[in-house]
């Protein structure tokens, strides 16, 4: 049987069991943030805190459990604590927006090659209406128009237009205002051309005179001797600075699934513990004293990669493990990593929800826990050959450590990237070695460079041959099918249920577990399908995704089909189908399209159908009977042929075959606007196949760019144009949308689709007042990111995805 006894359990690793209920103790106190009662939870910790006293000196068993709860209570409120309170003069405190005065001082420098720097401004005061008022907070603060870079420490006056950080684009995108939130930045502005650098300097003394010139001292001789890629990647490797690493280089690493290996890791500690520690002992310094020495130079590491997590984990660890050394106690590595996460914890309880924390402590953990218990499964007698020495040393450990480590990880990848990345077991054997070689080297070839000894700028030159290499591999490995699966994004039953499936096979050996395993995957298996394969729940959704400037809608019908019409615009370095149309797909769980639909030729409609067409599996193109000459239309439509996609082209009196209660009517292009004749911008919008998906009583309406000259040949269908929703044609311009069109649409909702400060400056006031006076209650993608709406064939209602 599977031992469930709590205490003994707990004895053998009080730390992980401490760990653990702390951070129940933090979830609970996130997801009850708005209910809990600060001062009640105080009551609550002091009453549990004596009863605990009293169980203690009667030694009663339930001893144990009530020092659970409190645990769990004080972590309720050390999240409580550091979400809730702030100080009077805090930022939160004030309702501020707009353009005001800020004082304050540069706490975080961040370069970049392209000079579009950033920097983290401690605000001491603000003027706002010609009043000063006492004001502290973090403001993220980039470049801007300011020509020159700023310095740590610097004190500066400046008028700033603070706003908040956008919220996510679209349903599956990275929270950005999230994850500043986490480091308690809540504004953001731009510099303007002129600031006053006011005299004086602040901010820690050790940083300033310490570790920020020996951060800008390795910069600067990384720019002097080393060239791209290993320059960019040494910098991020060496002080965090991730910056200037090229888009695609992190897109290939995160494919395969080595992405970890660009991030500040556990990896750097150990090199430099090992260096310091034979360095010590060259120079024959006694055990006592090596350790110490080489632990204060983790310490002083850290401080200069700005406390890093992983940094952070793997310093406490190292401290942890030579303290028990020292003192002669028995050493529980997974004891210490969860000390580590603990202190980490209490200083900070956010990076819990910080992904870096997440992944680090999953990796480690699991190779910690695993390791040993799959290398049951996969028994192996040495002997005394030399080559079953060999291949056990460096094939069958290395494969059990990099099995474990991406199980471990395995839940996360797949909630917040939406893969299963099964090729990264095969693809870190080959990198992380490379990549060891390649950190053992630039420690090396600092302590060349730094003191000036000759030899730093040959082993510079063997630096960037290496990360070509590097790149090169990682690259090939990207282009293998199956390196990773993209899998629909899971809900938190399905990461459970994922994490118990991972333990259980840790523990297949113990009797009685086979037959969960079975029932487990079983579940899992079927919540997998259900997923997968949408089963029908009888509701029409339709996302209008925010793709910039341009236009780009999912239909996803109540039989599980999936129609996509246009996909934002494709310019160089910027390709919207790629940037939001695939992944929003691929987070939505669909890998099949039956209709891919591109209104018109312009290039913000049909640009990223080309990444589309690439990346997911499609029935049919369907496009405007009009056809273009540019070489962006020709490129969609080769790219159909390659991937054998039939192209079909429609017209007025056009339909779609969907089934299921729903019917798909083209209305137009009509005969007049299908002929090419001047190919301007106008004879193109007017070529825009407008749509009507009707699904029981409700109706969506699709215009394209359709402009208003056009429109009045829609009029003859009268009240058929009536519809629920209308996606308002050409980004709200002034040329669409006249009284005459939408008096016989009469939607309920508009969508505006349009890019934020956008050079058209769309959509134009006239328009949105046309709209409100229509009471069509216009809704724009710059202000809203995707707008989302479902139906059940009898009402619309609007979803609120971001709740």
């Amino acid at each position: 049987m599977i031992n469930i006894d709590l205490s003994s359990n707990y004895r053998s690793f009080p730390a992980l069991w401490i760990f653990l209920i702390f951070a129940t103790g933090i979830l609970i106190g996130h997801l009850l943030l708005d209910i809990i009662e600060l001062k009640l939870l105080i009551f609550v910790i002091i009453l549990l805190f004596f009863i605990a006293l009293i169980l203690y000196i009667k030694n009663h068993s339930f001893f144990i459990y009530t020092i659970f709860l409190l645990l769990i209570a004080v972590g309720i409120g050390r999240i409580l604590i550091s979400l809730t309170l702030f100080e009077e003069a805090y930022l939160l405190n004030r309702e501020i927006g707009g353009m005001l005065t800020v004082k304050g001082w540069i706490s975080e420098a961040h370069y970049r090659k392209d000079d579009r720097n950033s920097y983290i401004l401690s605000c001491e005061e603000i003027n706002s209406d010609s009043v000063y008022w006492q004001a502290k907070g973090r403001i993220l603060v980039r470049q801007g128009k300011y020509p020159q870079r700023l310095k740590y420490g610097e004190k500066i006056k400046t008028v700033l237009n603070l706003s908040r950080t956008d919220l996510p684009h679209n349903p599956g995108d990275f929270n950005y205002r999230q994850y500043l939130q986490m480091k308690s930045i809540y504004f953001s502005a731009s510099l303007p051309e002129d600031i006053t650098i006011l005299e004086g300097l602040k901010g820690n003394y050790l940083k300033r005179f310490l570790l920020i010139p020996i951060q800008q001292r390795i910069l600067t001789i990384i720019d002097y001797f080393v060239d791209d890629p290993a320059n960019s990647i040494m910098k991020a490797l060496l002080l965090g600075e991730k910056q200037d690493i090229d888009r695609d280089i992190i897109h290939d690493f995160q494919k395969v699934g080595v992405i970890h290996v660009l991030a500040i890791s556990g990896l750097h500690v150990g090199i430099i513990l090992a260096i310091f520690l034979f360095l010590f002992s060259v120079v024959g310094l006694p055990y006592y004293w090596k350790t110490g020495l080489a632990l204060l130079v983790l310490l002083l590491y850290m401080a200069l990669v700005d406390f890093r997590a992983p940094v952070v984990r793997a310093t406490l660890m190292a401290v942890f493990y030579y303290g028990a050394k020292l003192s002669q106690r028995k050493v529980n590595p997974i004891n210490i990593l969860a000390g580590a996460g603990l202190l980490i914890l209490i200083a900070d309880p956010r990076q819990l929800f910080s992904a870096g924390f997440q992944f680090s402590f999953a990796a480690v953990f699991s190779i910690l826990y695993g390791y040993s218990r799959l290398s049951v499964l996969w028994p192996f007698s040495i002997n005394r050959s030399r080559w079953r020495r060999y291949f056990n040393n460096w094939i069958r450990q290395p494969i059990l450590v990099s099995l474990t480590a991406v199980l471990g990880i395995t839940p996360l990848t797949w909630f917040y990237y939406g893969t299963l990345q099964l090729g990264a077991i095969i693809s870190n054997l080959f990198i992380i070695p490379l990549f060891a070689m390649f950190l053992m080297l630039c420690f090396i070839f600092l302590a060349l460079a730094l003191p000036g000894l000759p030899g730093a700028l040959g082993l510079a030159y063997i630096l960037n041959k290496i990360m070509i290499f590097i790149i090169f591999i990682v690259n090939k490995l990207s282009q293998l099918s199956l390196i990773q699966f993209y899998m629909p994004h899971p809900s938190i039953l399905m990461v459970f249920l994922l994490i118990v499936l991972i333990l259980l096979l840790y523990n297949i050996n113990r009797k009685l577990v086979f037959p969960y395993l079975i029932i487990v995957l079983m579940i899992f298996g079927f919540l997998i399908v259900n997923d997968i394969f949408r089963i029908d729940n009888n509701k029409l959704r339709i996302t209008y995704v925010d793709v910039g400037q341009g236009d780009g809608a999912i239909i996803q019908t109540p039989g599980g089909d999936a129609i996509v019409i246009d996909g934002g615009n494709r310019q160089f370095k910027k390709d919207a189908g790629q940037r939001f149309m695939v992944p929003l797909l691929r987070y939505y769980g669909i890998y099949q399209i039956k209709y891919l639909i591109g209104s018109h030729s312009h290039s913000d409609h049909i640009g990223g159908l080309i990444a589309i067409l690439q990346n997911i599996s499609t029935d049919t193109l369907v496009l405007s009977g009009y056809q273009s000459k540019t070489k962006l239309y020709q490129l969609l439509i080769n790219t159909a042929k390659e991937k054998n996609v039939p192209v079909i082209f429609k017209g007025k009196g056009g339909a779609l075959n969907m089934g299921k209660n729903l019917r798909f009517y083209i209305l137009h292009p009509d005969s007049q606007h299908l002929k090419a004749q001047s190919y301007s911008g106008n004879e193109v919008n007017n070529s825009s196949l407008v749509m009507k998906i009707c699904y029981g009583n409700t109706s969506f309406l699709f215009t394209g760019d359709l402009e208003r000259n056009a429109e009045n040949n829609l009029i003859e269908y009268g009240t058929f144009l009536q519809s629920n929703v209308l996606k308002v044609g050409h980004h709200g311009s002034k040329t669409s949308t006249s009284d005459a069109f939408l008096s016989l649409i009469r939607p309920h909702y508009s969508v505006v689709s349009v890019g934020k400060r956008n050079i058209f400056y769309h959509p134009s006031r006239e328009t949105i007042r046309r709209l409100w006076e229509y009471k069509a209650h216009p809704l724009r993608t710059d202000h809203f990111g995707a707008l989302v709406f479902e139906s059940d064939g009898k009402d619309v209602s609007f979803v609120n995805w971001r709740e």
